[in-house]
């Protein structure tokens, strides 16, 4: 069964299920107390929690249905998940307070638990939101099922802050985005009598890889006092954006080439640089966008609507100026963006496909070179499951990542 087909087989298990789902409940964030691993965030609103509310819960028995439909494994574990819809305080790219969303899957069966901070792949579509119970909760299954409390958010431009362009790879709003999630889903397992055991895990696949680690570096730099992390599972993320841009621009092809334009795309717009597409694409492309990307039509649809010929999409002009001294404030902010120069504290794994043609396995080599050269030891482990590409790679990640999580 190929990977779409998994995917469109449990999406269509999920809505079968909501729609004979009929619990809706809110409830208010009370930030005055932490928890385990937590500490209260002091003279801030992000975090706090707008609206609660459920959204389903699954049986066991519907639990392996789903599992089996997305090519996982069925559990014995006993457990029913519940799925909550979390809107909360966060802010975009600017620093202005906004209001985003994510999931939040709990595990039955009561004692305490551990969380997981699930961080999802690309996303270009709205629908596929977690709080809207679309393709990505799907990521946060298997720890759930595992006993871990799953947190996903849904990021920035999606669910509830739809209206914005999605920042896509930008390390920062990435990092709030997730870290916001945390608190406020940390203020209502709180509020609903849920214990958590202390430990506070972090991983994710692809864009989720990058915004895992995002938000690792800035919990290790800036929120040591609020947050521990335990470990940190990072699957495929293009951690060197500077270099893997420079690589798909001065080649002949580019490989997920609605990957490379979303990058240009929402940086465009995150940094309000005002550029003219035809300043940078050729026609029919540069018409196209930022258009393409509103939230209405997945990777694949947009992909298809593109050319992965370098000379074909790209203007020459803009290719010269990339491969010599100009571009200068895009090839800035993508090394703004890097994800290279710090020295991880957590324990960290980097999973990769050794032939990833989407986020070349180089990119998890140059993280791993890089924190060593900084004094932190991180494991590289490849993966060569099938041809070891990035869609390969992805449920042995999973597997793994909570496999090693149990170690903790």
């Amino acid at each position: 069964m190929s990977k779409s087909t998994r995917i469109v087989s449990a999406l269509f298990v999920i809505t079968l299920l909501f729609a004979s789902a009929c619990a809706k409940s809110d409830s208010e964030k009370d930030n005055s107390q932490g928890s385990p691993g937590f500490a209260a965030p002091s003279g801030s609103i992000r975090g706090d929690i707008v609206t609660s509310s459920t959204l389903l819960n699954v049986s066991q028995k519907d639990i392996n249905i789903l599992l089996l439909a997305y090519g996982l494994p069925a559990v014995s574990s006993g457990r029913s998940l519940t799925v909550y819809k979390i809107v909360y305080i966060t802010e975009d790219p600017g620093g202005a307070m906004i209001q985003g969303s994510g999931a939040l899957v709990v595990p039955g069966g009561g004692g305490s638990m551990p969380i997981v901070s699930v961080s999802h792949g690309t996303m270009t579509n709205n629908s596929d939101a977690p709080s809207l119970l679309g393709e990505k909760i799907l990521e946060a299954l298997w720890p759930a099922v595992n006993g871990y409390i799953a947190v996903i958010a849904d990021y920035t431009g999606f669910g509830a802050s739809s209206g914005i362009m999605h920042p896509y790879l930008h390390a920062r709003s990435l990092a709030s985005a997730s870290l916001d999630m945390l608190r406020a889903s940390n203020a209502f397992l709180l509020s609903i009598g849920q214990a958590t055991n202390g430990k506070i895990f972090n991983m994710g696949y692809s864009e989720g890889g990058y915004a895992a680690m995002a938000l690792q570096k800035d919990i290790e730099q800036n929120r040591s006092d609020e947050i521990t992390l335990t470990a940190s599972a990072l699957g495929a993320g293009p951690y060197d954006l500077s270099g893997s841009g420079a690589e798909k621009i001065e080649s002949e092809t580019i490989p997920g080439v609605a990957y490379f334009v979303y990058v240009i795309v929402a940086y465009n717009e995150t940094y309000r640089w005002g550029r003219g597409y035809n300043e940078i694409f050729k026609e029919p492309y540069a018409s196209s966008l930022p258009g393409v990307y509103n939230g209405s039509q997945d990777i694949e649809q947009i992909g298809s609507q593109l050319t992965s010929v370098t000379a074909d999409l790209l203007q020459p002009g803009f290719i010269a100026d990339y491969k010599g001294d100009g571009e200068r404030t895009l090839k800035n902010a993508l090394v703004e963006n890097n994800l290279l120069n710090w020295a991880p504290k957590t324990p960290t794994r980097l999973i990769h496909g050794i032939n990833d043609q989407i986020v070349p396995y180089q990119n998890s080599v140059t993280a791993r070179d890089s924190f060593a050269a900084n004094g932190a030891g991180v494991e590289l482990v490849p993966c060569t499951q099938g041809a070891g590409d990035h869609g390969d790679c992805y449920l042995p990640f999973i597997y793994s990542a909570v496999g090693w999580f149990d170690r903790f």
